[in-house]
């Protein structure tokens, strides 16, 4: 059956916000190191909705390991990446080889197998990730990608792949509640790699120097993009069988919150 027109719009948006998402982090990256911009983003994407949103019906094991795969592993490393050795546009397509890696490790783990179609797909996303592979160079310069960037991005990409796995084994539980949560275990190990890469000094001078519009960015980066994440559990499942997932009401206090503070010039202009 086709897929109704309400369905192929939401997809569409996912796919706007998800994109657009690659260039907020450029801005906010050129005022925050990697580490503390992706502290600050889960640390927003969490702890304002935690006396709102209930925890969801799965163990602490499974929000804390996909929290740390997902903050730590996609984002640290694709923040780290995205500093200075890869361009937005193309850490936003390499970031997709999370499809290799997810059907592998399912093959691999899981049995699962590939269909005519699915291999086509395969072979012709390969071919455009050895077209990008082509043009890597020492250094991020007018090929937009180093080597390192691009190693960078592969792992952010194959953790993404485990915690879609680790996603999945959660069962069907509410989407909200199961992001809200497991960004919280992102929060300090995010921290921690952050003042062991840039000391004590180093923080207090960074957030001295651009308070507002870093975490502006990081406002702007964080709620949309991880509400629409498509590692999040059950939400594809549930519209496919063109069911109602569960919603989480939060007062209005909490839906109403808006960004204050000065907004600086966009960094990405340099």
């Amino acid at each position: 059956a086709p897929m109704p027109l309400r369905h192929l719009l939401l997809a569409l948006a996912v796919v706007a916000v998800w994109g657009t998402n690659f260039v907020v982090i450029r801005w906010g990256l050129a005022e925050l190191p990697p580490f503390a911009f992706a502290a600050l983003r889960f640390a927003l994407s969490s702890l304002p909705l935690l006396p709102f949103i209930a925890r969801p019906a799965t163990g602490w094991r499974t929000l804390a390991s996909f929290g740390v795969l997902l903050g730590v592993g996609q984002f640290g490393l694709l923040f780290l990446a995205m500093h200075s050795d890869i361009s937005p546009g193309l850490a936003s397509l390499v970031i997709q080889t999370q499809v290799f890696f997810t059907i592998g490790l399912a093959m691999l783990l899981r049995g699962e197998g590939l269909r005519p179609l699915q291999i086509l797909g395969f072979a012709l996303a390969l071919a455009g990730m050895g077209l990008i592979g082509l043009h890597v160079t020492g250094a991020a310069g007018s090929a937009g990608v180093s080597a390192l960037g691009l190693l960078l991005v592969l792992g952010a990409a194959f953790s993404w792949a485990v915690a879609n796995l680790v996603a999945r084994s959660a069962g069907k539980v509410d989407p909200l509640g199961f992001m809200v949560w497991s960004n919280l275990f992102a929060v300090p190990p995010l921290l921690l790699l952050h003042l062991w890469n840039d000391g004590a000094s180093g923080t207090v001078a960074i957030l001295a120097a651009a308070p507002w519009s870093a975490s502006t960015h990081s406002r702007r980066e964080a709620p949309l993009p991880t509400r629409m994440s498509p590692a999040t559990p059950t939400r594809g499942p549930e519209i496919a069988r063109g069911t109602r997932p569960r919603r989480t009401r939060l007062p209005k206090s909490a839906m109403s919150r808006r960004d204050c503070g000065p907004r600086s010039p966009r960094a990405a202009q340099s």
